[in-house]
């Protein structure tokens, strides 16, 4: 930290703002696991909807990872809540030598924290992207309006394995081939 030439950065102490970044990290932290226990209410009641939210529904095909993902980020959120606690009564109580200590481990703490939660981002919103697309132009666009526009959770299918093809699309390869199909292909 020394070799950041962080003290007196913005007119602040090193240790004053340690403990404004460690009460900002607590804040946002809080409200982040807030959020993720209403993601995971939100995928087991039927009663509970996030409005403005990706919709439960679409994603229960891949329900086991958005619960992983949900249980690893409260589990990272509330680590990251300790360190700050720690860290922000450290930096008041101990010396300096000790506050750089800390202040390097509490750097590590937060550099893998960021790594996961960009890695937990870029899995959430690919199936994100994903389903958006196969409503929008993909095999899902004929189901938009339908009430269970995906697969069910029951089915345990994956995305686009087990969608209903529509007539047209038989008298489209019908068409395609020169004939009627036979039973075999259908």
């Amino acid at each position: 930290m020394s070799a950041l030439q962080l003290n007196k950065f913005l007119c602040w102490k090193l240790k004053i703002a340690v403990v404004a970044i460690c009460f900002y990290t607590v804040i946002a932290a809080g409200v982040a696991t807030l959020l993720e226990i209403f993601d995971i209410a939100d995928q087991f009641s039927d009663n509970f909807y996030i409005r403005g939210g990706f919709e439960a529904r679409w994603r229960m095909h891949v329900w086991e990872g958005w619960l992983a993902c949900n249980i690893v980020m409260i589990v990272l959120h509330i680590i990251m809540i300790i360190t700050a606690v720690i860290m922000f009564f450290g930096v008041r109580r101990f010396p300096t030598f000790y506050e750089f200590t800390l202040t390097k481990v509490y750097l590590v703490f937060m550099i893998c924290y960021t790594l996961a939660e960009l890695g937990v981002a870029c899995y959430k919103f690919s199936w994100i992207e994903e389903l958006r697309y196969e409503i929008t132009y993909g095999e899902k666009k004929l189901l938009a309006g339908s009430k269970d526009m995906l697969d069910t959770a029951m089915s345990r299918a994956r995305s686009g394995m087990s969608t209903p093809r529509s007539g047209f699309a038989r008298a489209g390869s019908q068409q395609l081939l020169g004939g009627p199909m036979s039973q075999s292909q259908a």
